[in-house]
Parts: C-alpha cells; structure tokens; sequence
C-alpha cells in the first residue's frame, strides 16, 4: 500500500505583477498590492512644484534591530535609508510616508522586503500605492501610501493575545538548547498547533497562527520566522512555488531560511504537516504519520525537488545535510546495506514504534532498496514481530515517497 504525498489546493501567498502605464508623457510610480499579495503598479512621473521643505521623517530606528533582516542586508545604503523611512511610517501607522528616491520600481520592492523581513507587522495588509515627483530643480523624492487592516488600538488588543501565545511556546524549551533544538522545537509547534485552512482570517500574517490556529504557508512561515528571531536564531522568508505529489503544476508557496550552526538550511513547516490524497486507504497514512521531517533543516538538493524561488529572489547555497532530520537520527542511506535495513526495522518493532522510515541519497538506491524491503526483508521483520510478540497473524502497511526517496513501513501490534 502507498500514500501519496500531497498538499491542499490554493496559492499560499500572491505573485508579484508589474505593470507600467505611460499617460501623456507623464510618468506617475503607483503600488498596490491586493489582499491576495498582487503588486500592481503605475508609473506616474509628476514635475510638479515641490512642497518646501519636503516633510521626511527622522530616522530614529537603531541599526542592531535589523540584524537578523536578511533583505535589508542586500541592500545598498540609499536603499536602507528607503527601507528604514518606510518601516518607521509603517510602525507608525502613517498613511502617507515620504520617501527619499524617486525611483517607484524600487521603493515597491523595498516594500516588499519589508514584509519578508517584519512579521510582526501584521497589520500591514501588503496594499500601498507609491506616488513619485520630480519636480524641476529641486530634490526628487516618493510618497507612499500604506493600507492597513487595523488601526492603533486594536494592533494593541491583538499584539497581547500574539505574545501570550508566543511567551506560551517560548516556555517549553530552555534558552540553552541547541540550534537544531530550537528549530526542530518551532517546527513541532507550529505543526502541531496550526490547521491549514485557505479560509482562515488573517492567513498572509501571523494572526491567523497564533490567535486563530488556522492558516495558510504565509502564516506558517511567518510564525515559524517570528518564534526563531525571538530565539535568537536567523530565520527569513522565502517566497517561490512548489509542486509535486498531486501537484504537476507549481502554486504559489513559502517557507524559511534558518541557520543552524553557521550553516545555511531550509525549513517548510507547512509541507512538514503531512496531507495525503483523500482516499481511504491514503487516510490510514494521514492519522499514522503526524509531522513529516522532509522539510527540517534541508538543504538545496532536498528542498529544491519541489521548490522553486521566486524569480527575483536569492539565496545563500545551502550545502550542509548535517542537520538532516534523517542524517541525524540514522534513518539516512547512502549505500544499499539489506543488514541494515533489517536491524533498523527489527529495533523499531522491539521499541513497539508505530513505524520505521528509511530515506536514501538518491532515486537509484530508493529502487533498489525497496525492492530488497517489501521483497524480502519485511516480511522476515513481520516473522519476528509475531515470535515477539506471540501474535497469530501480523499486518503491515507501507508508504512509498519516491519523490522524496522514503520508504516507510507501519506496524500493527494486535
């Protein structure tokens, strides 16, 4: 018997559009972004007589609170001026936020990394409009008008509810953990306490995580992002798309970059909530397996055999498989060895494990070592599970993922 390994219908997170509109040789830099996550802009360029003096804001944000804020780090120095003027107006609720560049292209694109970087901005819904001016003689500059889902006081009445829940998981593992501890930790959390649900309120941010505990990958990653920076460790957003299982063809998805001891990996925790095709039989799979570790601390050749970046975003390589879920708890094979599928399998049913999952380097050894396994070897593990145990009869089922290059095996006890 197999499962097959799929994800719910429906985009995680929008594309991003551009769109530029010359009208009468005037050019005017507009953004707006739907509640879907769509950019759309328009390029307006007004000489207009500029207001004097052009009322910017001081930046008073300390340069320490970008530290972990990967988009910022990509940026050149004018740029993260841009980026810290609109951060401050956003933190501030201001509708309309000048903007020392004339260039509407790229404060749109600031403004989206603002957002992958932030995700306690949950009151920016992703929707602004971008107004540029070029007035003769006189400094160039932008205006951008933010949207936003609440006002002041309710983001209080919200931010409560987010940091009792938050301070509810940050409880449940100490300080001194490992990197790898606090990840795996986040993952389980968010896995185990998040439904995911295209419907639910809230679902791009992470309101719908932990006041709601229903969301869609925007949600998942954005929490996942939010619980590690509080931990101490680099986590970062990362938009693309995904494909596989019942998905031939990519949907819009996200998920984190983290570091685990200095070393690049990637972490999907909404793939990592395991959903099967709605079978019965598949259904079986779907209670016995409660959290998938495929996508824990992975690096680009496991991640990218269903993800794809979004265009216009870069990563740092990640090479490292140390931290592999299956790595480290010797559940991975890089070599066909019948002798140790069979005492992984053996150790499993004298532990009473539910099942026992073996994950190989490569496609090749996959099929190699699933034809030795449900040819042979499981069946001798099921003999000495009956002898064990003193049953009549034995059951067992298995989940072929070779997409994944995993082979998992259940076990019935009665």
């Amino acid at each position: 018997m197999s499962g097959t390994k799929s994800k719910r219908a429906g985009g995680c997170f929008g594309t991003f559009l551009i769109v530029c509109i010359i009208l009468l040789g005037i050019a005017v830099a507009a953004l707006a972004v739907t509640d879907k996550g769509k950019i759309f802009q328009e390029i307006f360029d007004k000489n207009e007589a500029a207001v004097s003096p052009i009322p910017f804001r001081e930046i008073t944000i300390e340069e320490e609170s970008f530290e972990y804020k990967y988009y910022y780090s990509q940026l050149e120095e004018d740029q993260k001026t841009v980026y810290k003027e609109i951060l401050q107006g956003i933190q501030g609720f201001e509708e309309d936020i000048y903007i020392h560049t004339a260039d509407g292209g790229a404060a749109n694109q600031i403004f989206r990394y603002i957002l992958y970087d932030t995700p306690e901005l949950f009151w920016c819904s992703g929707t602004a409009k971008t107004t540029t001016y070029k007035p003769d003689g006189q400094e160039e500059y932008s205006i951008i008008n933010i949207t936003y889902t609440y006002d002041s006081e309710t983001v209080t009445e919200l931010k409560e509810q987010i940091e009792a829940e938050v301070n509810h998981c940050l409880t449940g593992i100490s300080a001194d953990r490992t990197d790898y501890e606090k990840i795996k930790y986040v993952y389980e959390f968010v896995i185990d306490t998040v439904e995911y649900d295209v419907s639910a309120k809230d679902n791009q941010n992470i309101c719908s995580v932990f006041i709601g505990k229903r969301s869609v990958c925007a949600g998942y990653a954005r929490a996942t992002q939010y619980l590690l920076e509080r931990m101490g460790i680099f986590c970062t957003y990362v938009p693309g798309t995904a494909s596989g299982g019942a998905y031939s063809s990519p949907i819009d998805h996200a998920w984190n970059l983290v570091m685990c001891d200095d070393e690049y990996y990637y972490v999907d925790a909404t793939w990592g909530d395991p959903v099967f095709t709605q079978t019965e039989e598949d259904l079986a799979f779907a209670e016995m397996e409660t959290i998938n570790y495929d996508y824990l601390c992975c690096n680009d050749d496991s991640i990218f055999i269903t993800h794809t970046l979004a265009e216009d975003i870069v990563m740092p390589a990640c090479t490292s498989s140390e931290y592999d879920y299956y790595v480290m708890n010797g559940m991975y094979y890089a070599e066909n060895n019948s002798e140790a599928y069979l005492k992984a399998m053996n150790e499993a049913i004298r532990a009473k494990e539910s099942s026992v999952v073996l994950k190989f380097s490569d496609n090749e050894l996959y099929h190699e070592a699933k034809d030795k396994i449900l040819g042979e070897l499981a069946e001798r593990s099921a003999q000495y599970l009956m002898t064990l145990y003193n049953l009549e009869t034995v059951n067992y089922y298995y989940q072929e993922e070779e997409l994944l290059n995993k082979l998992v095996i259940y076990w019935v006890y009665e």
